[in-house]
């Protein structure tokens, strides 16, 4: 039997762990807490029925808070224990107790949770009818005492759901009473104290959380404890929630795609059933993924062997909401033994969702893979076979490549894309039937699997991710445990191979990292610094010494970083890491200290990664970078141009001829000649080159050059002052100065000291902005080139063939007001002249038809329109 103390003690422990324990719907409203005021009467006078009714006037009942009773420690208000005194020998058998409480809307509940301390029977009424009794039967009055039997315990919470009560509720006022019986007349005790929960349609038991983050779709899944409908409603702003889903028939699983999304656009969303909403409110929301190769600012969050319940698995979670505060996580990574110790369903419910359910869950995506510990339950080895453990019914997994990748079909192992990352978990721990999905066999169907969707990716980033490490001397050794072994010597030349940048593993718990890294397959005696790591470089860019980025293109795919991260919930001490060499040879930036989780950040082309410790510090940082350190020639331009440069790095500048610290900068030669510009870093750890020549002035002088956009077409127009040797002017046309397209001539004047005025229409003008320029070329072939001019063009274009592709019989071309008279030549695929029209006039809406005398044969042709100042060119495909 439990001493008085002992009950008292865990009587206050239950309460507050009551507090501390997350709720399991948001949607749940507290509309009695527990130590409330309540009106009572202890008297031991008979109250006869009318006191139960809301109208009943208490004013003269005394006042106090709960806990209320008598005979046990920790009551906050003492009650009348004495039915005869002065000897009291004998209690009062009844005591009662009134609460008014309102309720603004009495729709949004159809349940309600009673949670009671009570000893020893009780009825409780609402608004004057009985919604509850327990320890006693029949007819209750004063006299009635509670059944002997009746299970007390009052270091306990008794616990009821009233669905009865939702119809006696009002919107509004109502009134609680309740009466409490002694089950004998020398009873020593007495306790009353009740908290009333208003439940929604169904409470939401997990989630919602986020599944298979596509640029035009998402899922919501969530759980239920009651079987109902699913409906999801979105919008754009949390005030115009104008969309939804309904998914009919009842569940208690419900998972809801959404579709028809826009790429990279924050929506907001509520959760619950084609008649009510359960969750919804400003937190609500997530943000689709960017279009496949789009370049942003990603952030992902990575979180390995997490489901521990420790302090280390809290501490990491706050201090990563700490650090991020009110920005984006666009998605987190789980690297496997995602809740210990056997991966349950249940587990997963307490050491994963309830953890993370109030930020990060129903807002960022969540990509997962598993790790051993999800295996455990029951028979490991049969689950490694057959693949049926909760993981796979609790996850939604992206098999059928709508993500992005090369479909898997099996959610063992996936890919999908995000912006310009390629993204790639697989499972370490599985086998499959007679072992054919190992990824320590290279044979097996995920190892030939995860080659196809490497070779088939385009995008500049790819990360791999799986549960066990190719190096580790946490407590897990991967010199000697088969499975790690395996994965060094024979799946790390395939991710190699392919030119994987980063790879996330767990297991170990404990934080490990590599350097950039290549061909070391072998245990970690065999790890030789001068020939596995491509830089002797920290990699952390943060200005301590040796600490520039490591550097890949995209042409050359060499090396690897190999980050452990599975401290995000368990951590290894001295006394469990591998007792041989730690740390790894091949794993220079290792710690056990504290756990931790990691931070990828991705930026264009810059890769960063951030090890936040749970105290608060960035422990470990790396940073990877693409396609820098560039030289670049650019074009000549005329003495008095100007030109802009900008720097091949995402990061900070500085630009040795200003002071400028911007990533572009605009520069003006002083004469002509040949120049050299450079960018570098503050760390001098990156630095570009950018040549230009600068010739003299045209010989022509120009006193204008614009450009005039009109619906169909942009017109130039420019005016000399004076011309010498002036042959003719060529127009080009480029986006970028890499593409240069020639648009036709224009005849010069050669040697005139009068002003001349030129016209040139582009009848096929590109869509958005384009730039033009003239190139002046005199008689002996000598050019310059004018300055550069900007049209942005949002119409449809001037001349159009049709139809195209066409049969190869007939030719139409709506030539919308080119300026006759002109001719219309016809070229094949080599250049070979086929035919020549002649049109002498022309109004705005002319079509001409010419008729080919013998069909033309399948292929390409070329179609010119010219006139005496100019010409242009379009391609015709006949079929």
């Amino acid at each position: 039997m439990l001493s008085i103390n002992s009950i008292a003690i865990r009587r206050i422990c239950i309460q507050l762990l009551l507090l501390a324990l997350p709720l399991t719907s948001f949607s749940q409203t507290t509309l009695i807490p527990f130590n409330s005021s309540w009106k009572y009467k202890d008297d031991g006078v008979d109250q006869g029925t009318g006191w139960r009714a809301s109208g009943y006037d208490d004013s003269g009942w005394a006042s106090g808070n709960g806990q209320l009773g008598f005979g046990y420690p920790g009551i906050t208000t003492t009650l009348n224990s004495c039915a005869n005194p002065p000897t009291c020998n004998q209690r009062h058998i009844t005591n009662y107790f009134r609460r008014k409480i309102t309720i603004p809307d009495v729709t949004s509940f159809t349940n309600f949770l009673f949670d009671m301390f009570r000893d020893d029977g009780v009825v409780i009424y609402v608004n004057g009818t009985e919604v509850y009794r327990n320890g006693l039967g029949g007819t209750v009055i004063y006299t009635t005492l509670a059944s002997p039997n009746i299970s007390n315990n009052a270091d306990a919470v008794h616990s009821t759901t009233l669905s009865a009560a939702a119809s006696l509720f009002v919107t509004g006022e109502n009134t609680i009473a309740v009466e409490v019986h002694q089950s004998s007349l020398t009873s020593s005790n007495i306790l009353w104290d009740l908290k009333l929960v208003g439940l929604p349609v169904t409470p939401v038991t997990r989630g919602p959380y986020l599944q298979k983050a596509t640029p035009n779709s998402i899922v919501v899944r969530w759980r239920t404890g009651d079987a109902v409908d699913s409906k999801v409603t979105y919008g754009i702003t949390p005030g115009n929630l104008n969309q939804s889903v309904v998914v009919s028939g009842t569940r208690t699983e419900h998972t809801v795609q959404l579709s028809g999304l826009m790429p990279y656009t924050q929506y907001y969303y509520s959760v619950g059933t084609s008649t009510s909403v359960i969750q919804s409110g400003v937190n609500f929301y997530f943000l689709t993924s960017p279009g496949t190769g789009a370049t942003g600012k990603y952030k992902f969050w990575v979180l390995g062997d997490a489901g521990s319940l420790f302090s280390t698995q809290y501490n990491v979670r706050d201090w990563y909401y700490t650090h991020i505060g009110s920005g984006i996580t666009n998605g987190w990574l789980l690297l496997g033994d995602n809740a210990y110790n056997d991966g349950t369903d249940a587990e997963y419910g307490s050491k994963f969702f309830n953890i993370y359910q109030d930020k990060i869950l129903k807002n960022s995506p969540l990509w997962p893979i598993p790790g051993n510990h999800e295996y455990y339950e029951g028979n490991q080895n049969l689950n490694r076979q057959t693949l049926n453990i909760a993981y796979y019914n609790i996850f939604d997994l992206p098999i059928n490549g709508e993500a992005g990748g090369v479909p898997s079909g099996n959610e063992a192992f996936y890919s999908f894309n995000y912006g310009n990352i390629h993204f790639v978990g697989l499972d370490s721990w599985c086998t499959g039937p007679s072992g054919k999905l190992r990824l320590d066999d290279p044979l097996s169907d995920q190892v030939a699997w995860l080659k196809l969707d490497l070779a088939a990716n385009t995008q500049p980033w790819t990360v791999v991710f799986f549960h066990h490490p190719p190096y580790s001397k946490g407590s897990h050794d991967s010199d000697t445990e088969f499975t790690m072994k395996e994965i060094h010597e024979k799946i790390n030349p395939i991710i190699e191979s392919y030119g994987v940048d980063l790879v996330l593993s767990g297991h170990s718990h404990i934080y490990e990292r590599s350097k950039l890294l290549k061909g070391h397959f072998g245990d970690a005696a065999s790890f030789n610094p001068a020939t596995h790591n491509l830089s002797s470089s920290s990699g952390k860019y943060n200005g301590t010494s040796n600490s520039c980025p490591y550097i890949k293109s995209t042409a050359n795919k060499n090396g690897t970083v190999y980050v452990v991260a599975g401290s995000a919930g368990k951590l290894d001490n001295s006394g469990e890491v591998s007792q041989c060499c730690f740390p790894h040879n091949a794993m220079p930036y290792s710690t056990f200290a504290f756990g931790g989780s990691l931070i990828l950040e991705v930026e264009d082309n810059r890769l960063d990664g951030k090890f936040l410790s749970e105290t608060g510090l960035i422990w470990d940082q790396f940073t990877i970078m693409k396609n820098v350190n560039k030289t670049t020639n650019l074009p000549n331009i005329n003495q008095g141009e100007s030109f802009t440069i900008g720097a091949s790095w995402v990061g900070n500048y500085s630009w040795p001829h200003s002071s400028e610290t911007t990533r572009n900068s605009t520069i003006t030669p002083p004469a002509t000649g040949s120049y050299t510009y450079y960018v570098n870093d503050p760390q001098t750890c990156l630095r570009d080159a950018f040549s230009v020549n600068v010739l003299p002035p045209l010989p022509v002088e120009l006193i204008s050059f614009k450009a005039e956009v009109e619906t169909d077409r942009v017109t130039l127009l420019w005016k000399t002052a004076s011309e010498l040797n002036n042959d003719f002017f060529e127009v080009q046309r480029f986006t970028n100065q890499e593409e240069i397209q020639v648009l036709g001539n224009v005849k010069g004047h050669g040697t005139t000291r009068e002003s001349n005025s030129y016209k040139f229409v582009d009848f096929a003008p590109l869509k958005g902005r384009a730039y033009y320029r003239l190139k002046q070329i005199d008689y002996d072939g000598s050019y310059q080139y004018s300055n550069i001019i900007t049209a942005s063009f949002e119409g449809g274009a001037g001349m159009k063939i049709f139809p195209n592709p066409g049969d190869g019989t007939e030719l139409n071309l709506a030539t919308g007001g080119y300026p006759g008279p002109f001719r219309i030549l016809l070229f094949d695929a080599l250049g070979v002249q086929l035919a020549t029209y002649h049109a002498n006039t022309q109004s705005e809406a002319s079509t001409h038809t010419i008729r080919m005398d013998t069909p033309l044969a399948a292929g390409m042709y070329f179609v010119r329109i010219e006139n005496s100042l100019v010409f242009t060119t379009h391609k015709w495909i006949v079929k």
